[in-house]
């Protein structure tokens, strides 16, 4: 059991994921609060584990954050537990463990390079596009 007065462990867990998610991300609590509505102390709050986070929190944190709530819980190792938390909303694992490593590349030219590529090719309708460019008959030699 945890000491009167003392951070949860639980709490303190969830915390310093959503510390590292928002640094990761270069946000400030101050920009983290006014995005939930709650104070930069409250934000502060939250990622030392002094104050438990809500669920409707823990909901609005994870879609500003643009993760899966299961990233910011964690420890879910039930695959149906995963699969409900993950119903949530956010975007994939592959999307966050891309992102993940793609703040790791030290060379910021690299990584302008790879965010110039990847908001290319995911710009709306560059599939369609790419599709229909396939499908133009070949030309006939003659």
């Amino acid at each position: 059991m945890d000491s009167p007065g003392a951070p949860n462990k639980f709490d303190a867990e969830i915390g310093a994921r959503v510390r590292a998610l928002r640094e990761m991300q270069q946000i400030s609590q101050d920009d983290l609060g006014s995005a939930l509505g709650v104070s930069s102390e409250n934000i502060q709050r939250y990622e030392s584990g002094a104050t438990c986070i809500s669920g409707s929190c823990l909901i609005a944190l994870a879609k500003t954050l643009g993760v899966r709530l299961s990233l910011i819980l964690g420890g879910a190792k039930d695959p149906l537990e995963v699969e409900l938390i993950d119903a949530i909303g956010g975007p994939s694992r592959q999307a966050t463990g891309v992102a993940m490593a793609f703040d790791r590349i030290a060379d910021p030219a690299i990584r302008d390079d790879i965010a110039r590529l990847i908001e290319t090719l995911g710009a709306p309708g560059r599939a369609a596009r790419r599709f229909t460019a396939s499908m133009s008959p070949e030309p006939m030699n003659g």
